[in-house]
């Protein structure tokens, strides 16, 4: 019924990108109680996913030209209409968490 949508390979690697960092995050141990700070920080990374940095995410820690960020950011955004991820945003409105939806998860594992 659902009907398989065409990534562009910019979406494709949006999605994959979020999908391993969210595996990184699942695989982060519970830090000590006492330290409240490192435990909050796990709890937003768990709750919204992983935080955005798009340099680091796409440009192996290099600013990107702005014209790609750019494109990151659109596809970002259509992914977000579609369904596919979901982004938190900060109180300034910029884009700060990405997550994976269950349909984001499909579209890269089985709809190619």
């Amino acid at each position: 019924m659902t009907t398989k949508s065409k990534l562009t390979d910019t979406e494709r690697e949006i999605l994959t990108a979020v999908r391993d960092r969210m595996t990184e995050v699942a695989a982060l141990p519970d830090p000590p109680n006492w330290k409240h700070w490192q435990v909050e920080e796990l709890r937003e990374l768990r709750e919204y996913g992983p935080r955005y940095a798009p340099a680091d995410w796409f440009g192996g820690g290099n600013p990107l030209p702005e014209k790609v960020r750019v494109r990151y950011l659109r596809a970002i955004n259509k992914l977000m209409d579609t369904g596919f991820l979901d982004g938190t945003t900060t109180d300034g409105g910029r884009l700060a968490w990405l997550k994976l939806t269950p349909a984001g998860e499909q579209a890269i594992t089985g709809g190619k």
